[in-house]
């Protein structure tokens, strides 16, 4: 046991902040057996050594929390072209980039599938559940590893026509209202972003037309000039929040009961699916 104590006492004297730096890479590694004369196997494990990476096996759950009363309006005066209720049956423009109202969602929840993988002295191991070893993952609520709110309309809209006639009108085209995120079974997570409407007349009715945030944003940057009267567009989609560590999970030693926080860096998708697997990485101090 006192060849196990020394080795201890290295590997404490190995991880002090001022040991001297090397510019040769090293494999270091989180444990090792010793043999004795016996044929007895000591096994020492390094407790504060960390997975390199994590991945997770998840679901992304779309949740649908639209208010159906809300309504778009074009008045001509004092005479209405017909209230448009958005969320409920709304009509959509033939120039919409969306024309179905189930593709869309107030709320893209990530929610673990209870597998994974992780990785650690360059072997990719995998675990089912929250334990793996001597680790635990904690998510800030049941299985959930992210959630992306979408901006959606607030309350209902009634815009004046423009135009000397109704058949001469075009749409109010400088105001632009949330409509929520774009989601579709299967979608790839970059196409699940935050979507705006424009109230527009079409054949003398109130009809609205779906942008996406990237489209709107594009407009912006050629210097077209836009309103939003209800909150302005989100440019990243739930992919760009993965790939930049928006999504944390945190991994607790169950031995010396130590925490750390892990971040996403990359995100792959099952074709024609809504599952998915993220990687996370050690999040630096």
């Amino acid at each position: 046991m006192s060849l196990i104590r020394g080795i201890r006492s290295m590997v404490r004297e190995y991880s002090r902040e001022d040991k001297d730096q090397t510019e040769q890479n090293e494999n270091i590694v989180s444990s090792i057996v010793l043999e004795t004369s016996d044929d007895d196997d000591f096994y020492v494990k390094i407790a504060n050594a960390w997975p390199e990476s994590i991945i997770l096996s998840a679901r992304i759950i779309p949740e649908r929390n639209f208010a159906s009363d809300l309504f778009a309006e074009i008045t001509n005066g004092s005479a209405s072209l017909g209230k448009n209720c958005i969320y409920s049956a709304p009509l959509f423009h033939s120039a919409s980039e969306i024309k179905n109202k189930d593709n869309f969602c107030s709320k893209a929840c990530i929610k673990y599938e209870d597998v994974g993988e992780f990785l650690m002295n360059n072997k990719l191991n995998s675990f089912f559940g929250n334990s793996f070893d001597d680790y635990e993952i904690k998510f800030a609520v049941d299985n959930v590893i992210f959630e992306r709110e979408f901006m959606k309309l607030s309350a209902s809209v009634s815009e004046k026509l423009a135009g000397t006639s109704i058949s001469s009108a075009s749409a109010t085209t400088h105001h632009l209202y949330p409509y929520g995120g774009f989601f579709r079974h299967g979608a790839h997570s970059e196409e699940i972003e935050s979507c705006f409407f424009q109230v527009i007349v079409e054949k003398t009715k109130t009809a609205i037309r779906i942008l996406r945030s990237k489209k709107i944003l594009a407009s912006l940057s050629e210097g077209v000039k836009l309103d939003f009267p209800q909150g302005a567009p989100q440019p990243e989609s739930l992919y760009d929040d993965l790939l930049n560590g928006e999504s944390k999970i945190v991994l607790i030693n169950k031995i010396t009961s130590k925490s750390c926080t892990y971040k996403s860096n990359s995100v792959y998708h099952i074709s024609a699916t809504n599952l998915i697997k993220i990687n996370f990485i050690k999040e630096e101090e």
